[in-house]
Order: C-alpha cells, then sequence, then structure tokens
C-alpha cells in the first residue's frame, strides 16, 4: 500500500512539474500573447502573409513566383536543417525581397525538448539561418507555436522576437479545399493580421491547396483596401503603435490612466464578446440588427441623396428599439462634441408628419429601412478621437472628418466584397461625435428619451470624461451640446457616397476602373 501511495506521490509531482514547464508558459506566451509579436498595429489596413515549413523544393519555388507575379512581399519561416539541403532557395527568398524567420533548426514540439536541447536547437537555426541568407534572424516561431519556459528565455538570449499569427489559413490537413482556404484567409483578414500558411508540412500535397489559394485570396484581399507587409514591417508598427499610446496618455493624471487601464480589459472581453472587427485607424465593427423603426422616403426622391435632404419631423417623434451594443469605444465614446443639425431627409415611423406630407403631396413613400435589418454598428477607436480633440485648432476637426471619410470607404469595400457583410442594409451608431456628421452623408436624429438610452448616454459620457483630455471637467461645459444622437446611413446611401458601385442585394461587383482593382499605396 505504501509503494502505491508513493507512486501515486511520484506521478502527481511528475504532472505538476511537466504543467508547470509546458502548460504555463503556453498560457503566457501563445494564449495571452505575452512578449509574443502575433499582429501589427489595429490600425492600418495591411496583412502579413507567412510561410511555415519549408524550404521545400516541390512548392517554395511556385510560391515566390505567385508573390513575385501579384509584387507581394511575405515572411518565410524556415526550418534550418531543411535549408541546409536548399540553399538555393534561400537565396531566392532573399533575392525576392521577402523576410526570414527562423522555425527552429529541427522541427519539434518544445513540450517535448528539455531546456538545454530546446536553447541549442533555437540557437543553431538562428546561426544556420544567418550563415545561408546573410541576414541576421530576428523572429523566431515555435514549431506548432508551443512554448517551454526555455523558448522565452532563449529567445531572450539571443535577441529574438517570438512571434506567432492571428489568422490562419488551416492548410495542413490532407484534401482539397482550396476554396475553402482562400475563404477562410479573406474572412480571418484584419487590420495587422499576420496570417499562418505552410509551403511545406503537413499531409502530404497540402500545400498544393495553398498554391491554389493564394492568387485568389491576394485579389480579394485587394478589393477590401488591403496592403501586403513582412513581419519586420509590422513589429515596427507595433512598436511605433504602442509608443504612441503612451504618449497619448502621459499627461494624464495618474488615478485617470490606472482607470483607463483597467477599463483596456474590460474593452477586451467586450470586443470579443461582441465580434467586434477592426476596419482601419478610426473605426471598429460589428453586427447588430436595425431596431430602431422603418424609415421611409417619397417615391421619387433618390434615397443615396436623402442625408442632405431636410425632415426634421423624422428626429422628433424618435424611434423604437434599443441603440445597439454600444461599447467601451462606441462610436458614442467620441472624446469631441456634439449635435449640430437633426433630421436626415427620411421620416421615422408610419403616420409621422414626414410620410403624412409625402401622401399629400402626391408621392408614395418607399421604405429604405425596414425594421430588424441587418446592419453594423461603428465603434470609433478611442486614441483616434483622443489625437483629433487634443488638438489646438480647428485642423483636427478637418482631418478626423477626412479620417471618417476614408473609413467609410473601407466600411463600403467590406459591404462589396467581403462575404460575411453581403447581407448588410444600414450602418448606425448612436453617438456623442456627432459635429459635422452630416457633412459625410448620415442621416442624424435624436433618440427617444427611454430609459435604456438614458441609461446608455450616461454610460458613454462617463467613458467621455475617462477618456477625454479635459477629464470630466469637459461634460460639465456646454452640457446642451453633449446630447447622443443616431446617427445612420443605409447601405446603397454608403455606395453613392463613396463611389463604389453595388449590385441588390449586396451581391459583390468588380469595380469599375483598373485604379480600383489595384491596391492603394500608403
Amino acid at each position: 500500500m505504501g509503494d502505491v501511495i508513493t507512486g501515486l506521490v511520484i506521478a502527481g509531482v511528475v504532472i505538476i512539474l511537466f504543467a508547470l514547464y509546458t502548460f504555463l508558459p503556453e498560457l503566457l506566451f501563445h494564449v495571452w500573447h505575452i512578449g509574443t509579436l502575433y499582429h501589427g498595429a489595429p490600425g492600418p489596413r495591411r496583412v502579413a502573409l507567412t510561410f511555415d515549413d519549408g524550404p521545400d523544393e516541390r512548392y517554395t519555388p511556385e510560391v515566390l513566383q505567385i508573390l513575385h507575379d501579384l509584387d507581394v512581399k511575405a515572411t518565410f519561416f524556415l526550418v534550418a536543417k531543411r535549408a541546409e539541403v536548399h540553399p538555393e532557395l534561400v537565396r531566392l527568398i532573399v533575392e525576392g525581397g521577402h523576410d526570414i524567420g527562423s522555425h527552429s533548426y529541427q522541427h519539434r514540439h518544445h513540450w517535448s525538448r528539455l531546456p538545454f536541447s530546446t536553447w541549442r536547437d533555437i540557437r543553431h537555426g538562428k546561426e544556420t539561418l544567418e550563415r545561408l541568407s546573410g541576414r541576421p534572424i530576428r523572429f523566431y516561431r515555435p514549431p506548432w507555436g508551443a512554448f517551454n519556459w526555455f523558448t522565452r528565455l532563449a529567445c531572450t538570449s539571443l535577441g529574438l522576437t517570438p512571434t506567432l499569427w492571428s489568422a490562419r489559413a488551416m492548410d495542413w490537413f490532407p484534401g482539397s479545399y482550396a476554396k475553402e482556404e482562400e475563404d477562410r484567409i479573406v474572412r480571418a483578414a484584419h487590420p495587422g493580421a499576420i496570417v499562418l500558411c505552410h509551403d511545406a508540412g503537413g499531409a502530404e500535397g497540402a500545400p498544393t491547396n495553398t498554391m491554389t489559394a493564394l492568387p485568389g485570396a491576394i485579389h480579394r484581399l485587394r478589393q477590401l483596401g488591403f496592403e501586403f507587409a513582412t513581419v519586420s514591417q509590422m513589429a515596427q508598427e507595433w512598436a511605433d503603435h504602442q509608443k504612441q499610446a503612451h504618449q497619448l496618455y502621459h499627461g494624464y493624471p495618474a488615478p485617470r490612466r490606472a482607470l483607463i487601464g483597467l477599463w483596456s480589459v474590460v474593452e477586451f472581453v467586450f470586443a470579443r464578446w461582441f465580434h467586434l472587427q477592426g476596419v482601419n485607424e478610426i473605426f471598429r465593427i460589428n453586427r447588430t440588427v436595425w431596431h430602431h423603426g422603418p424609415r421611409y422616403a417619397a417615391e421619387g426622391e433618390d434615397a443615396a441623396a436623402g442625408a442632405g435632404s431636410a425632415a426634421a419631423a423624422a428626429a422628433g417623434t424618435g424611434s423604437a428599439g434599443s441603440a445597439g451594443s454600444a461599447g467601451p469605444d462606441s462610436a458614442a465614446a467620441g472624446a469631441g462634441s456634439a449635435g449640430a443639425a437633426a433630421g436626415a431627409g427620411v421620416e421615422a415611423v408610419p403616420g409621422s408628419p414626414a410620410r403624412a406630407a409625402a401622401a399629400n403631396a402626391g408621392r408614395t413613400p418607399s421604405l429604405i429601412v425596414r425594421d430588424g435589418a441587418p446592419a453594423l454598428e461603428l465603434h470609433f477607436r478611442n486614441e483616434t478621437l483622443i489625437a483629433i480633440s487634443s488638438a489646438a485648432d480647428h485642423r483636427a476637426l478637418v482631418r478626423g472628418l477626412r479620417q471618417a471619410k476614408d473609413g467609410l470607404r473601407d466600411i463600403a469595400r467590406m459591404l462589396l466584397y467581403h462575404p460575411d457583410y453581403a447581407d448588410i442594409e444600414v450602418i448606425a451608431a448612436p453617438t456623442l461625435m456627432n459635429r459635422g456628421i452630416e457633412m459625410l452623408g448620415f442621416h442624424v436624429e435624436d433618440l427617444p428619451k427611454t430609459r435604456e438610452n438614458l441609461r446608455l448616454q450616461r454610460y458613454i459620457r462617463f467613458l467621455m470624461g475617462m477618456y477625454h483630455p479635459e477629464g470630466f471637467r469637459r461634460l460639465r461645459e456646454g452640457t446642451r451640446e453633449l446630447q447622443m444622437k443616431l446617427v445612420w446611413m443605409t447601405r446603397e446611401e454608403l455606395a453613392a457616397r463613396t463611389g463604389l458601385a453595388t449590385k441588390a442585394g449586396g451581391a459583390d461587383s468588380e469595380p469599375g476602373s483598373a485604379a480600383e482593382r489595384a491596391p492603394e499605396r500608403a
């Protein structure tokens, strides 16, 4: 009996030690990404394509040819032992202007490696790839993204940045699934995405799916306004973003900085819970449902131009339903200012004065937004709004409106080309940041003073006080202006404003010019 207990104790100690050696660093560095690069700056619409497990004489040359033909730079995480067998492929990667990172010397899972073996493999891989490429190796991706404590320690001692991914092609399975892989890449892409692909490894023949999927995925990403970057460029942009974020709150009192730091955890959870997706430097979006009642336009009136027409009665009647899932960085968290014109040239509900006026004039009102329509809710990024509102002159407002205009064009592209948003009929947000927003084509309406909307307004005013450079003092100045409004725009209005063609029902259509098909340059 004593031997059994002793054996159980020993087994328990071994399990605990193994968990501390593997599961804990996996949680810290892979799941929570502490000290690990896995995406770039969240604003610029850039993605980094990365390729693991090569080089392979069957697949790597064809991947390089595709990237050359489409003028895309990528990053190759090479297994150094395979690179020694194919030094000519390493040279081709370098000559193509691509980045090289280390994917170890031997492709072995780090949970099965002892401390010295881990450190030796990472060092040997780095030295080998530097010798073959003639370049310093700065980025390391562990096999399967797995960590033990010495993975992290070796990277630190050797000057390597552990690098993972924020999107995966899932291209290591057997079978033929190139179209599905293409769709996965497009759906997973986001500003700053590092995309995991393979030019070797996996099931036999699996990389052929990637080679087939790449041209279509690159074309569709460019339609969505994405540019392509290397991991080193992503790392620099992320470092610049962190530096700017630190400087942004540098002059705030310590208690408010602490509050913002704690609130960032709430923002992270909110973004995950409501599936917020980054669009660019100014907007994030999430799917929702329009619950503000139907909107009508008189027959013969151009619905796409309705944002400029008058009908203040719509704003006077208000609308039904909630304000949606306005969150920690909602458009309502605008650090700036407040509402100007209400009323947007369409009526809010059946029986309203605007609809009656249309009937008296002999026009038949037409439905342009139905209650329950699929919608996108806009969320302004706090950092951008704070930077705009912190400027010393009104040029900041002009710059902000220009950024918003560019942001709306990116959203229009998403409605036109992204498969997840083909059914969206309207974009909307409850917001304090509504001064001059009608110039962008938005309808601007008062929200009814329901308990829910009043709670939402108090919540958003709290956020504004927390983030605004002037703090809660801003809420005590010009309170008449700080009224929350509902701003919205139909899919057709957005397409007309941005000049992007669209088909009825949200079907894709090709851009009308070669310039629109080509990638935009920063």
